[in-house]
């Protein structure tokens, strides 16, 4: 799902913070017959779906449903949250540190919906949350409890939100690598 993004961080943040009908309308669909087990009609209908954005080439399926429309929630989820962590990575790239980044931060928050735990990983808030919550962590030099308190969360709920998504987990754990830190648990 890794892609080299041709858009700045406001274009990213503003398809992020899109309804889903609005983001989909500008994502490329594709439709597929989904591979494997899973039923008698699954390999014989079009049912996946692959869905891609075309401003920064980052692309995402699903095929593990029946039914094209529960795939394409699912695929357009997926997207949802790598155009989140894309966003986060950009961030990270062009973070100088300071007041700036951390008064960009708190205005881009106002762009999404308080975050607020617990949160289920397939929310439509989920992935502004991610953002968020990784970028608050890069900034606070890899430390939860700061970066929990300008969430408002405790440091162990920042942890428990991590976790809610495997590639979010991972993009944490190397911010704290990079930063010289030890692993969350």
């Amino acid at each position: 799902m890794a892609s080299e993004s041709r858009l700045s961080l406001d274009s990213l943040l503003e398809d992020l913070a899109l309804p889903a009908n609005a983001l989909l309308a500008k994502l490329q669909r594709e439709r597929f017959q989904g591979s494997g087990p899973g039923g008698q009609h699954r390999n014989r209908t079009l049912s996946a779906v692959r869905l891609r954005h075309p401003e920064s080439g980052l692309q995402a399926e699903a095929a593990s449903h029946r039914e094209g429309g529960r795939n394409l929630h699912e695929a357009l989820h997926r997207l949802r949250i790598a155009l989140a962590l894309l966003a986060a990575e950009q961030f990270r790239s062009a973070q100088k540190g300071g007041e700036a980044d951390a008064a960009f931060l708190r205005q881009t928050q106002e762009r999404f919906r308080p975050f607020r735990m617990p949160i289920n990983a397939d929310h439509d808030d989920f992935p502004g949350q991610c953002f968020l919550s990784l970028s608050w962590l890069s900034l606070c030099d890899a430390e939860p409890k700061p970066a929990a308190a300008e969430l408002r969360l405790s440091p162990s709920a920042l942890t428990r939100f991590f976790k809610l998504e495997g590639s979010l987990w991972q993009m944490a754990q190397r911010i704290r690598s990079q930063a010289g830190r030890g692993q969350l648990r």
